[in-house]
């Protein structure tokens, strides 16, 4: 119905901010954020409501003068992938791009095989759009491409609009599409409308990996056709409610997408697929592919005018897009593989951090080739064993601590290429930095390193540049602690910190983490996760000696929303047991923590010491006894806890090799009785751990059975 309210220009300067997408702290995904992409930018550029309003008046006569006409031809859209990535599940393959680009097709040429499940009712109106998406066969600059660039990069769980100054193809000649696995707005993925993007180089759709194509990271149902819906908003289509993001809401009945055939709705809300769904006096076309239905199986006949308005009109560049001129300069004047390209190099280890003589297995990932078979490589690993390889795959090893690089030349019939990755491989220092007593107190201006002592180093790792750093803003005591700012734009960030050697000299039954932190959420939707683990075997493998997120690792008394900086009683004091560290006396620590959308974290005065009572170290809400102990009959454990949840009770040998106990029990709030006579048969003498294993937390505690 044409019942649109003057043009997108009045929707978008009546529209609130208040419609804007999800933040990350939410845990829910928004199905499209075009809406708030394209009122950002109007916002921000008034002067592209000229191009909204030119682009309206050209559209309306357009289909008044074609009506049901259709092209002359199908016509070709050139497309390049740009995956933003680091070497994880993000970098999604080749073989899922293509399947994304098959979806395309089908969807727009009405070839999907679903189709026939479209109800009666609509049958009549669907329409084929003429439209055929290839990816690219050549670059910018005349070199042989498949159309698909890896970006590593830490923008990925962060993307947006700052992917497109990173990389992009003229935009004028190529539809771009940047892939990143989280989109800061909280959207699944978005578009402009022809002629509102910020900037020339920002035209194009920015989706996350999980919504590109039907395989790999991403699914055959609602995911896979997410870009079909936002390849409608790059051809200029309104959801069929029209201009908002709010579907279900009554008050879409006065908007409308300005397309006769579609009828006047309020638009589906979350994914539901009611085909007898009634609004605004009408049937609803829940199946079309510009709803947020799971059910999205076409466009109508008038939608797809709309797009061949937009594709006739200079706005936003789509026009110069189909040009024969410009499939001959993207090499995609037909289907074809084309000709053999130059590889283009690129690999990952599975490990880029290690211990002396730990083996590290090397994957090459080269790509932009026909024929990966035919593909021979030549590593070079300096300081490493073995020092060069041909193998795909080759695992290698390095005798003493150091940064290490590695390079890599890929060669075919049609050229060779090479990647050199600076200090790629760090293997870590074995010499001890700490001991019992010792404090760090972060108060060094040179951490994470130590000059004067080359053991000394602790190892940061991120997926975004802004991580674990000293900082002078808040201090339990000293000058300095360590400290993440914590913004809500970074929430799915991870933050990994790897302490150099800590050693227990004497008896370790009673060694202990000692540390401070603070830490504040902005409000009860918070995710944040701070895990401290340790390992005895430099990293191989990793205990968890605390997890504590959302309201357990809060330590203030109210939710901070401006940026935080602890005082004294926002600092929380923490004893960690290093449980099952004999028989080793040295270990590392690893402090690992994931955004979500909370304040700043701060950690402070870590230290290694040796308690043997354990009765001191109670958690401000739990607290674990077992009575009688030492006890030559099996005792009761005692546990009282502020709030009732499942728990898990294990008993272990003083080693923490063998399980004599475990068994799930559900506490109440309050005291708690656990008899262990009615759960197991008494043990021989000895020393045991009973450990109290919560949601977020473990408490341990040490048991000594008398003959």
């Amino acid at each position: 119905m044409n019942k649109i309210v003057k043009s997108a220009i009045l929707i978008f300067c009546l529209s609130p901010f208040s419609m804007m997408a999800q933040t990350e702290s939410e845990s829910t995904v928004t199905p499209c954020g075009a809406s708030e992409a394209i009122e950002k930018s109007l916002h921000e550029h008034p002067e592209l409501l000229q191009n909204v309003d030119e682009l309206e008046r050209f559209t309306k006569q357009y289909m008044a003068e074609n009506q049901d006409k259709l092209l002359d031809s199908t016509i070709t859209i050139p497309v390049v992938f740009h995956v933003f990535h680091t070497y994880g599940a993000e970098r999604i393959s080749e073989a899922q791009m293509k399947d994304c680009i098959r979806i395309l097709n089908e969807d727009f040429q009405n070839k999907n095989a679903d189709t026939s499940q479209v109800i009666s009712a609509f049958k009549p109106i669907i329409g084929s759009s003429q439209m055929r998406f290839r990816l690219a066969k050549k670059d910018p600059s005349g070199r042989c491409t498949k159309g698909i660039n890896y970006i590593e990069s830490n923008l990925h769980p962060q993307g947006g609009e700052n992917l497109k100054s990173v990389s992009n193809w003229d935009t004028k000649r190529y539809l771009n599409i940047w892939v990143c696995s989280v989109i800061a707005s909280g959207a699944a993925a978005y578009a402009y409308y022809p002629g509102t993007a910020p900037g020339q180089n920002n035209e194009g759709i920015v989706s996350r990996s999980d919504y590109v194509g039907s395989i790999g990271t991403s699914n055959s149902g609602y995911n896979g056709r997410t870009l079909s819906h936002e390849a409608g908003h790059y051809f200029n289509l309104p959801h069929t409610w029209g201009n908002s993001n709010s579907p279900g809401a009554a008050t879409n009945c006065n908007i409308d997408d300005g397309i006769s055939d579609t009828p006047n709705c309020v638009g589906v809300s979350n994914s539901g697929c009611n085909l007898a769904l009634v609004s605004c006096g009408t049937l609803n076309n829940v199946q079309n592919h510009m709803e947020y239905s799971s059910c999205r199986r076409m466009f109508t006949k008038g939608q797809v005018l709309r797009m061949h308005a937009a594709m006739n009109s200079t706005a936003g560049f789509r026009s110069s897009l189909w040009k024969g001129s410009n499939l001959i300069f993207t090499g995609t004047t037909n289907d074809s593989q084309g000709n053999e390209c130059p590889a283009k190099v690129d690999f990952k280890s599975n490990l880029t951090r290690a211990c002396a003589g730990q083996n590290i297995v090397f994957t090459q990932l080269a790509y932009n080739v026909n024929n990966p078979a035919d593909l021979s490589y030549s590593w070079t690993f300096p300081g490493g064993t073995p020092e060069t390889s041909t193998n795909p795959t080759p695992t290698v090893s390095y005798a003493t601590a150091g940064n290490y690089s590695v390079k890599l030349v890929v060669t075919n019939s049609a050229g060779k290429d090479s990647l050199t990755r600076s200090n790629l491989i760090r293997i870590l220092p074995s010499n001890p930095s700490y001991q019992a007593g010792d404090i760090e107190g972060f108060e060094t201006t040179t951490f994470p390193n130590f000059p004067s002592n080359p053991d000394k180093v602790w190892d940061v790792t991120s997926t975004i540049t802004n991580t674990w750093k000293r900082s002078t803003l808040a201090s339990a005591t000293g000058q300095a602690s360590l400290m993440i700012t914590n913004n809500t734009t970074t929430s799915g960030s991870i933050h990994t910190l790897i302490s150099p050697v800590f050693e227990v000299v004497g008896p370790v039954t009673g060694a202990k983490l000692a540390l401070k932190y603070a830490f504040a959420r902005r409000t009860s939707a918070n995710t944040d996760k701070l895990v401290v683990s340790y390992s005895i075997d430099c990293g191989k493998t990793w205990k968890t000696a605390t997890t504590r997120s959302g309201a357990a690792l809060q330590t203030t008394a109210d939710f901070v929303t401006a940026t935080f900086s602890p005082s004294g009683a926002d600092w929380k004091q923490e004893y960690l047991n290093l449980l099952f560290l004999a028989p080793s006396q040295q270990f590392r620590l690893k402090f690992e923590f994931t955004a979500g959308g909370g304040n700043n974290l701060f950690i402070d005065d870590v230290q290694l010491t040796t308690i043997t009572s354990v009765s001191n170290l109670q958690d401000d809400n739990l607290s674990l006894s077992v009575v009688p102990n030492p006890s030559g009959a099996l005792p009761k454990l005692i546990v009282d806890h502020r709030a009732g949840e499942k728990v898990k009770i294990e008993i272990v040998d003083a080693l923490g090799r063998t399980t004599i106990l475990s068994k799930n029990f559900i506490l109440n709030e309050g005291r708690s009785e656990i008899n262990l006579s009615a759960e197991m048969q008494k043990p021989k003498a000895g020393t045991y751990w009973v450990r109290l294993i919560l949601s977020d937390r473990v408490m341990v505690r040490q048991w000594v059975v008398l003959p």
